[in-house]
């Protein structure tokens, strides 16, 4: 609908019409001339628009602003919803990752230990501290026969290379 369309409910007062501006640009426009012309007869009419306004404000100003917070508290909460399981599939995805480096490296070092067919006391301890950290980030089992097979392999002592 178009301002042209549009048909004024209220005459335009007299001191409108002198100040010679322009009031039919868009339909909001109209209705808030409309609106205006309203509360300008009210006021002839000796009623207190404005007054009973600012009166009912008053009344409810405690709901108006509960209202407005648990609005904005409301959208806060979904937000921080939203960041959380962000965070949280972020965090899952890093623990596969650290997961699947750990399982490669304790295979590479059980392959090459068994090649050798022995391990010294240090290469075993910081396996198995290595398998327990992947462990404790997600049981799967994939890592249990081998973790046997390594506490079966022969210890011996550190080849001394000087």
């Amino acid at each position: 609908m178009e301002a042209k369309d549009y048909e004024p409910k209220y005459p335009v007062p007299d001191y409108i019409k002198d100040t010679g501006a322009d009031y039919q640009h868009t339909v909001a426009h109209q209705v808030a001339y409309d609106f205006s012309i309203y509360l300008h007869l009210k006021n002839q009419r000796g009623g207190k628009p404005m007054h009973e306004l600012i009166a009912a404000l008053q009344d409810h100003a405690i709901e108006l602003i509960c209202t407005g917070l648990m609005g904005t508290v409301t959208v806060m909460i979904r937000n921080m919803v939203k960041a959380l399981k962000k965070m949280q599939k972020d965090n899952q995805a890093e623990k596969h990752g650290l997961q699947s480096l750990l399982r490669d490296r304790l295979l590479q070092s059980y392959k090459y230990w068994k090649n050798r067919g022995y391990m010294d006391y240090d290469e075993k301890e910081s396996w198995l501290n290595m398998y327990n950290d992947y462990h404790t980030l997600g049981e799967n089992g994939v890592m249990d026969g081998v973790k046997e097979e390594v506490q079966r392999l022969p210890l011996q002592a550190k080849e001394d290379n000087a």
